[in-house]
């Protein structure tokens, strides 16, 4: 089985979250993400079709890393800032 993640996409990558631009970058396109999740999850909850409760427990799933991700963000803001003060 061929493995898509390579020693050059995790070397981009590296470089990519090392650089201040792009890592703020990165940290609203996940920001953006999780609030638009989030507000389809409400929209969905509203409905009481079979449809739409499966369609929220799967936004569930999608919420969760990007919750994790939030607070990554977060403790690392908290962090960067404490160490220019």
């Amino acid at each position: 089985m061929a493995s898509s993640v390579t020693t050059a996409t995790v070397a981009t990558m590296t470089t990519a979250i090392t650089m201040e631009s792009l890592g703020q970058l990165l940290s609203l396109i996940a920001i953006v993400a999780l609030a638009i999740g989030l507000l389809a999850k409400e929209a969905v909850r509203l409905s009481d079709s079979p449809t739409a409760r499966a369609w929220s427990r799967g936004l569930d799933i999608g919420t969760m890393p990007l919750l994790v991700l939030f607070g990554l963000i977060s403790v690392l803001n908290m962090v960067i800032y404490l160490q220019s003060a």
